[in-house]
């Protein structure tokens, strides 16, 4: 077994192990980094969501257990900061909406 920042390496059994924060990254963005690695590795989300999360991928097709965990760890930053700037947004998407909307109704 390797240890390496929040990665876990276990290469016998051609694992790797990511702990997650949930208080940095929500269970959502887990989820969503977990969605985009299922392409190239087998995922399994364990854990407290309260404490700590901790994501198994065991990878498909020979890939390396290692660059697997830290794209994972990348995808866990591009998540959080695309839902940073969702939330950020929100507002100014409902007034683009509501005027398009009305502006659609006007043109009765």
């Amino acid at each position: 077994m390797k240890s390496i920042d929040n990665l876990e390496i276990h290469e016998k059994e051609n694992i790797v192990l990511v702990s997650v924060n949930p208080k940095i990254f929500p269970l959502q963005v887990v989820y969503s980094a977990a969605f985009v690695s299922m392409e190239k590795a087998y995922v399994i989300i364990d854990g407290n969501p309260e404490m700590e999360i901790v994501v198994t991928l065991r990878p498909k097709e020979g890939r390396n257990p290692e660059e697997l965990g830290r794209k994972f760890t990348e995808e866990l930053v591009n998540y959080s900061v695309s839902m940073v700037e969702s939330q950020r947004t929100m507002e100014l998407r409902k007034v683009l909406i509501e005027k398009a909307l009305l502006g659609h109704k006007g043109k009765k």
